[in-house]
């Protein structure tokens, strides 16, 4: 399935930004970082979705890690990869990537909150 890994998540971000050739401006412990932020993000907004976790810490992803698996529904997991580019974004200083980031986010936040997934 898509985007079940750590690995897969890097991957998808990367085609996104069109970051895909070395040396990379997104490092793979800045990407891994955002999707560990992401998944605090989207539990306040969704906690329905974490309800395994309510108990139990959620599992800290990281890039050596690549093969572990992202405990996450399926119909959400763009979600997740719009966030990470997002947040990726705002880091660039360009004047008109602050436009690009704040829509990145805000379809981090419909995808999230969407009943139709």
């Amino acid at each position: 399935m898509a985007l079940s890994t750590v690995q897969e998540y890097i991957d998808e971000v990367r085609v996104l930004m069109q970051d895909r050739r070395v040396p990379y401006r997104y490092s793979d412990e800045s990407i891994v970082s955002e999707l560990n932020i992401a998944m605090l993000e989207t539990r306040k907004m969704r906690p329905d979705l974490f309800m395994k976790y309510f108990r139990t810490p959620y599992p800290d992803f990281k890039p050596e890690e690549p093969t572990v698996e992202v405990p996450f529904e399926p119909i959400y997991r763009m979600a997740l990869v719009y966030y990470i580019c997002g947040k990726c974004v705002l880091r660039d200083e360009e004047e008109n990537d602050e436009a690009r980031a704040g829509k990145l986010l805000a379809k981090h936040a419909r995808s999230i909150l969407s009943t139709e997934g």
